[in-house]
């Protein structure tokens, strides 16, 4: 039998099982205000959240209460990510779920946050983004904690175990690597401390169960199960009814029994036909084509893998996993987004005091500008004089010197703005004031390093890119506090000289380029960083590429008119000297720039 396997489907409906008591929407003890009709309608909505049909309704009686009731709008953008994710639309349910978090948070409907957090990591771990489930779960947790509300708490903890469980299973690790049964069994027994809180050990049993079937203990596996079936029957839930007849069921087959065992399958299939919930009846397709390939009956284990397949196919789990990848970025870029428009915000207020600094930074800046522009004009006068008589060619030579000098001079006023930058830098206490400062250095010293470079030099007018760029890293490198150990650079410069008017708005692209690699490329992606920086000409043109292996730059966040000002600083100078920009987003970040010049 073919062995096909999606990652993380084995466990995919336990998830969004168990997001299914999340809410819990209890009142806290001593209140007694009279319930509305929101109320219990979102009561009755919470005990049919796994019923595809019946949350549809719901989600239609929600609407009615329109806009103008917050809870009402967050509830109704919550319960259609839920039902999306019945109908195994997980990006769809992605879009709804951050959707009615920015929502729940911004009118601080605090109560539903851990199922919102919890649903997020359920569709995160269907990406096998793992880092980012636990960060949802974790989120969920706090929610939780922080709504003093014991049944969200035993909920997350279920969900959290899930996850470590569908980790230890993608990654193949050893079971006593495994901690996802010691959450459960705690868990569990927090749920058992409270009769009230009896419905929710249905997940609980149902998972322990599945764990001892994987470890092939299969006594403990139909004791479990049978206290699942018993709950599940009681509370007439019927999803969860699946799971508990299913690991049975498993556990029965593997032991002897198999009509016993295959009888409980199919009357797990029967009930999912029934709840019609494809993604559910594809991992009962796929457990009993096992069963069956266990007993070396491949007749009817290829039957069952065929209808799997089909059902692979039919519910597009490949593009999912890929739209999801997508969205994942998407929604992180716009949570980053917003904590910089908060950040904002407070700077503003913060602030005040060093606007006269900023404005020295932007006069600084102006004076740069006209020394450039005299340094341009000085160059074409030596053009003229180089092709006079000899006199004019010693008023060159006096002019080279002159020039050399302006570098040094140049070079030396950056240096002494640089070191200004510092000083105050150390006085100011505000992180985001901070980070304009070392930016604003870091450019200026980026300045400095060209106009060292033009100064030791015989010909002021080029500027030694294999001398420059190494220079201009490494001081990047140590200003982030970065060792070359912990960092594999790949750097080929196949170009040596190149006009200082060109030269300098490169070393600043580079200069933002780099900085912005450090700062935001390698933030949870999990590898060891890279970095690949290439310089050539051909065809009459300039060419540079800069290529990470980080978690990758937005589209978005590029073509965004709220950019950041490094990026805005990157398109005008990349404008300035004619050239093209392009950014790709492939595993990481890759920025190609394209440079008209001849030498």
């Amino acid at each position: 039998m073919l062995n096909i396997k999606i990652p993380g489907l084995v466990i995919l409906a336990f998830a969004l099982y168990a997001t299914g008591f999340c809410c819990g929407y209890e009142k806290p003890a001593g209140v007694h205000n009279p319930e509305t009709a929101l109320d219990s309608l979102i009561k009755r909505a919470e005990k049919n959240k796994n019923n595809a049909d019946s949350l549809l309704n719901y989600i239609s009686e929600l609407k009615k209460f329109g806009q103008a009731d917050k809870t009402a709008v967050v509830y109704t953008e919550y319960y259609t990510a839920q039902y999306a994710s019945l109908k195994a639309d997980f990006y769809k349910s992605m879009q709804m779920a951050v959707l009615s978090l920015n929502d729940a948070q911004k009118w601080k409907i605090s109560k539903l946050l851990p199922a919102i957090y919890a649903l997020i990591g359920n569709l995160h771990k269907e990406n096998t983004n793992y880092p980012m489930a636990f960060i949802a779960a974790e989120k969920g947790l706090y929610a939780a904690k922080q709504n003093k509300d014991t049944a969200q708490i035993i909920d997350l903890l279920g969900i959290k175990a899930m996850f470590k469980r569908g980790y230890s299973l993608h990654f193949n690790l050893p079971v006593d690597k495994d901690s996802s049964l010691d959450l459960r069994l705690q868990g569990l027994k927090l749920a058992e401390s409270n009769p009230k809180y009896e419905r929710l050990c249905i997940p609980f049993y149902d998972n322990i169960a599945q764990h001892y079937n994987f470890v092939k203990d299969y006594a403990k596996a139909k004791y479990f199960a049978q206290k699942g079936i018993a709950l599940a029957l009681k509370y007439n839930q019927k999803r969860s009814l699946t799971y508990s007849y299913s690991s049975i069921g498993q556990a029965y087959y593997h032991t002897g029994d198999r009509k016993r065992g295959m009888d409980y399958l199919k009357k797990a299939l029967q009930i999912t036909i029934e709840l019609k919930q494809p993604y559910r009846k594809m991992e009962l397709y796929d457990e009993i084509s096992g069963c069956y390939e266990s007993s070396s009956d491949y007749k009817q284990a290829f039957f069952y893998l065929t209808k799997f397949r089909w059902l692979v196919d039919s519910l597009q789990v490949r593009t999912n996993e890929k739209q999801l990848g997508e969205l994942q970025i998407k929604y992180e870029t716009a949570k980053k987004d917003e904590a910089l428009a908060l950040l904002n915000q407070a700077a503003l207020q913060k602030n005040r005091q060093l606007k006269w600094l900023f404005c020295g930074v932007l006069l600084f800046l102006l004076f740069t500008v006209i020394l450039v522009y005299l340094y341009g004009v000085i160059r074409e006068k030596n053009k003229e004089l180089t092709t006079s008589n000899v006199q004019i060619n010693e008023q060159s030579s006096k002019l080279q010197v002159l020039m050399k000098e302006l570098h040094h001079r140049v070079k030396n006023n950056l240096q002494i703005v640089s070191s200004l930058l510092s000083l105050q830098a150390s006085r100011v206490a505000d992180t985001e004031a901070l980070n304009v400062l070392k930016a604003s250095k870091q450019r200026i010293e980026a300045m400095s390093i060209i106009h060292n470079s033009l100064y030791q030099r015989d010909n002021a007018n080029k500027v030694d890119m294999k001398k420059f760029l190494p220079i201009l890293l490494s001081n990047i490198s140590e200003s982030f506090g970065i060792n070359r150990e912990d960092i594999d650079i790949s750097m080929e410069i196949l170009i040596d000289d190149i006009d200082v008017d060109i030269a300098m708005p490169l070393g600043l692209i580079i200069n933002e380029w780099i900085t912005n690699i450090y700062k935001h490329a390698y933030k949870n992606s999990g590898l060891r960083p890279f970095m690949g920086i290439r310089v050539f000409h051909e065809n009459g043109r300039v060419k540079l590429t800069i290529t990470d292996n980080g978690i990758g730059m937005s589209m978005a966040v590029w073509e965004s008119p709220h950019q950041s000002f490094g990026i805005k600083l990157v398109k005008i100078l990349a404008k300035q000297i004619g050239g093209v920009c392009h950014v790709a987003n492939n595993g990481g970040t890759t920025i190609e720039l394209d440079i008209p010049y001849i030498k």
